[in-house]
C-alpha cells in the first residue's frame, strides 16, 4: 500500500457502503466496468486512489485514530482479495477536505474513491464531481437497501432519480443536561422542559454562582446556525431557507423570533454567557458542559459521547455496550411537538474523474463491509447501517433513546449551503454582539438580500 501526502475521498466512501451491502465479498463485484485505462501489463499493479482525512500517532484523538484503522482495514481486505491492485492513500486535513475535493475536481486532479460530507453533496453533484451509482444500488436486496435508506440525510445523496453516494454514519444533536444540577435546583431529573417557556424557567432556576443554566453556541462559525438557529426556526414553523425557491428567508417572523430568543437568553434572562459568542463550538459549548459551567447545553452531538465518557459523565457508551450508565446526564430534543434536530453525515462515493470504476467499486465494497465499518463509528457518530442497532452492544434504553432522536434529524439541501449558513450566522452575530435588538429585522433583511441577490433561485 502506498501513501501520498494528500487525501481526496469525498464521495467514494459512501459508495463503499452500497457496494458492500450488495455483494458478499469485495472481490465479487459484478458491476459492469464502465471506465478503465489501467492495465496489468508488465506485472505492474493497478492503483486506486483513496482520499481520507484520518491519521494516528502521538497526540491524535480517538476521533481521528479509530477511523484511520477503518481505512487501513478496508485497504488490507481489498488488496488481499484483489492482488492486481494497490491503494494509494491521499491525506487531506479535515478542515479543508470538502472544499479541496471540489477544487481538485475543477482543476482536473483525479481521485477514485472519495468521502462525502452530506451538506456539500448538492454542490458536488451540481459540479458533476460524482458518479451515479444507482444502477449498482438497485441490484441490492430490499433488506440491504433499507439498511441505509433509513438515514435522515439520505436525500442529500440523491438528485433527479440518481444516487451519488451513501451515508456511512450519522451525526445528530440533542440538548444534554446535568441531572445532579437538576436535583440541586429542585427539578425532576427525569422530566426535562417540554416547551420553550419551560426551558427558560428551568434555565433561570439552574443559573447560580458559576453555573449558567443554558449553553447555546453563538460563535462565528456555521455550527451556530446548524445546531441552534435552524432547529429553533423549524420548531416555530419556519426555516432560514426555502428549498423549493432556493431563496433565503432570514427575515421571517419565525427566524426573527429565534434570534430575539437567543438575544434574551444573554441580556434579559441572563442564563447564557456572552462568551458563547466567541471561539469554536467545542470550546464554547462542549468543554463548559463537561466541566460543570453549563447545566444544560443545546447542540451536544452523538460524536461527543466519548468526550462525555472521558469526563466521567457516562460509562459504557464508547465503545458501544448494552451497559451504558447515564445516571449523571440526560437528553431531550427541541422542546415542541416537531422535535426536529439538525443532522448531517459522512459518506462515500466515486469521483467522476476516476479511470477505473470497477476497481473503485471493489474498494468501496470492502470499506462498507459490516465488520470493518464498525471502526468508523468514532467519526461517523452512529453506525451507517440500521441493522447495527440490532446488535447486542446497541441494546438498552440509552441507545433506543438516541436512535429515536436520530430519526428526528433534518438537514438543508442546497448547492449554496455554506453561503446560506455563513450569512445566517453572520447576521446573528451582528445583532447579538451589537446589543441592540431593535434592529433584528433590519439586519436579517440585509443579509437575506445579500444572499438572494447573489445566489437566490440558482
Amino acid at each position: 500500500m502506498r501513501k501520498s501526502s494528500k487525501q481526496r475521498s469525498f464521495g467514494l466512501f459512501m459508495t463503499a457502503i452500497m457496494v458492500s451491502a450488495l455483494f458478499t465479498g469485495c472481490g465479487n463485484v459484478s458491476q459492469e466496468e464502465k471506465k478503465t485505462d489501467s492495465g496489468d501489463s508488465g506485472g505492474e499493479k493497478k492503483v486506486i486512489k483513496l482520499a481520507h482525512m484520518f491519521t494516528e500517532g502521538e497526540g491524535t484523538t480517538t476521533f481521528m485514530s479509530d477511523p484511520y484503522q477503518w481505512v487501513l482495514a478496508s485497504v488490507e481486505k481489498f488488496e488481499k482479495e484483489n492482488p492486481e491492485y494497490e491503494v494509494e492513500l491521499e491525506y487531506i486535513p479535515g478542515n479543508d477536505y470538502s472544499t479541496k475535493i471540489l477544487t481538485d475536481h475543477a482543476s482536473g486532479i483525479q481521485h477514485d474513491v472519495v468521502m462525502l460530507q452530506s451538506t456539500y453533496n448538492a454542490q458536488a453533484i451540481e459540479e458533476n464531481a460524482l458518479t451515479d451509482i444507482s444502477a449498482g444500488f438497485s441490484e441490492w436486496s430490499k433488506e440491504e437497501q433499507d439498511d441505509f435508506t433509513w438515514n435522515p440525510t439520505w436525500d442529500s445523496y440523491e438528485e433527479d432519480g440518481k444516487l451519488y453516494g451513501l451515508p456511512l454514519g450519522l451525526h445528530t444533536r440533542t440538548i444534554a443536561y446535568r441531572k445532579d444540577m437538576f436535583k440541586a435546583a429542585g427539578l425532576d431529573p427525569d422530566t426535562p422542559p417540554k416547551d420553550w417557556d419551560e426551558l427558560i424557567e428551568y434555565a433561570q432556576k439552574l443559573t447560580k454562582d458559576d453555573v449558567w443554566g443554558l449553553g447555546i453556541y453563538m460563535g462565528p462559525h456555521i455550527a451556530s446556525s446548524e445546531v441552534f438557529i435552524m432547529p429553533a426556526a423549524w420548531s416555530r414553523g419556519g426555516a432560514i431557507f426555502d428549498e423549493e425557491t432556493q431563496m433565503a428567508t432570514f427575515n421571517s417572523p419565525e427566524v426573527a423570533d429565534t434570534i430575539q430568543w437567543m438575544y434574551d437568553c444573554i441580556y434579559k434572562y441572563k442564563v447564557t454567557p456572552t462568551w458563547t459568542l466567541e471561539g469554536a463550538q467545542d470550546e464554547s459549548l462542549l468543554k463548559p458542559f463537561l466541566n460543570g459551567q453549563f447545566a444544560m447545553a443545546f447542540g451536544i452531538g452523538n460524536y461527543w459521547l466519548s468526550d462525555l465518557q472521558d469526563a466521567g459523565l457516562l460509562s459504557g457508551a464508547y465503545p458501544a455496550s448494552a451497559d451504558v450508565d447515564d445516571s449523571k446526564v440526560g437528553w431531550f430534543v427541541v422542546p415542541d411537538e416537531t422535535g426536529k434536530t439538525f443532522a448531517n453525515s459522512w459518506g462515500a462515493g466515486i469521483s467522476s474523474d476516476t479511470t477505473d470504476e470497477e476497481g473503485a467499486f471493489k474498494l468501496l465494497t470492502c470499506m462498507a463491509d459490516k465488520e470493518i465499518l464498525k471502526k468508523f463509528v468514532a467519526y461517523g457518530g452512529f453506525p451507517g447501517r440500521l441493522s447495527e442497532f440490532s446488535e447486542p452492544e446497541y441494546q438498552g434504553k440509552f441507545w433506543q433513546n438516541w436512535l429515536d432522536i436520530s430519526r428526528t434529524g433534518v438537514s438543508l439541501k442546497s448547492k449554496n449551503y455554506n453561503a446560506i449558513i455563513e450569512n445566517m450566522s453572520a447576521a446573528m452575530q451582528e445583532i447579538i454582539t451589537g446589543e441592540d435588538d431593535s434592529k433584528i429585522e433590519e439586519v436579517l433583511q440585509k443579509y437575506q438580500d445579500e444572499f438572494n441577490n447573489r445566489y437566490g433561485g440558482k
